[in-house]
């Protein structure tokens, strides 16, 4: 999760709850973002992809 965080933040993309769900199997919670976020981390994601 601290890797995560880190590589989001380095883009300057911030998921407002970002957070692990422990019960049952660990699950990811990226948290409700803004149209800008997302659309950040598509661009970051694609641009990881492309390289």
């Amino acid at each position: 999760m601290r890797r995560l965080k880190a590589a989001l933040r380095e883009r300057n993309i911030v998921l407002p709850a970002l957070d692990v769900d422990l019960y049952g199997r660990p699950l990811v919670e990226l948290g409700r973002c803004t149209v800008e976020t997302a659309r950040k981390l598509t661009a970051a994601l694609s641009e990881e992809t492309a390289e």
